[in-house]
């Protein structure tokens, strides 16, 4: 698909990535955010569908892993795999066009079904996203309890480890210092983002994420709509940056 903006979003089956899209992924997230090549292509490989991202001139902006499950006429999952974006490249849509088009794939797909968007996410995946939607739920102690078990699973495949006790999802991936000053100081200042450093202050240093759900109901849908729509709108000048 082809953004306002000029970017485009590209779908590839997880499956089908060869090793040297592994290899260029891997660099591009490793320079926010630094992990060992296996130890990403182990969470890579455990997702259905990649989306990359490209900038106008063709150039790789970003990208991000989904993989569904869940019963047929019960409740569906998309979980959201690791979302890297280029500094440059932030602030286009990317990751809100292509999220919207799993969820409504998802949930034309499995009619009968309750579609939700599960996410094990740092702050700035956390912010780019929630602000986005209309509601939102942690799972954490005495939170969505009923879901510790399926988030500790899908930890597990992707080699991290949940811990139901403190809510936080060991990922053993450290934050680049360049990364983190990228980011104003209005960033940090946030609402969402004090929301979110509130339940892990020591995120900078600890490796952890949190993890989060919400519905894909027509609230949260038309909330995304909104949003890739304001983002859109900028980027062909009908309102101000």
């Amino acid at each position: 698909m082809k953004l306002a903006s000029g970017y485009g979003v590209e779908e590839l089956l997880s499956s089908a990535v060869d090793d040297e899209t592994m290899r260029s992924l891997h660099a591009l997230a490793n320079a926010m955010a630094a992990e060992p090549l296996e130890h990403f292509a182990r969470h890579a490989a455990d997702n259905d569908v990649l989306y990359v991202y490209r900038a106008p001139s063709g150039d790789l902006a970003g990208f991000q892993f989904y993989k569904t499950f869940g019963d047929d006429d019960g409740v569906r999952y998309v979980r959201g795999g690791k979302l890297r974006i280029r500094p440059e490249s932030r602030r286009k849509g990317l990751h809100i066009a292509s999220g919207l088009h799993v969820l409504r794939r998802e949930r034309e797909l499995h009619p009968g079904a309750r579609v939700r968007r599960l996410a094990v996410v740092n702050p700035f995946g956390f912010f780019s996203l929630i602000r986005r939607v209309a509601h939102y739920e942690f799972i954490g102690p005495g939170e969505n309890e009923d879901l510790h078990a399926i988030v500790a699973r899908e930890c597990t495949l992707s080699d991290y480890r949940f811990d139901p006790q403190t809510g936080l999802c060991h990922v053993g991936i450290i934050p680049s210092k360049s990364l983190v000053e990228s980011y104003p100081a209005s960033f940090w200042s946030s609402e969402l983002v004090q929301t979110y450093m509130a339940r892990n202050p020591g995120y900078r240093e600890n490796g952890t994420n949190l993890a989060l759900v919400f519905d894909a109901d027509e609230d949260n849908l038309a909330a995304l709509e909104r949003g890739l729509a304001e983002i859109e709108a900028r980027a062909n000048g009908r309102v101000e940056s």
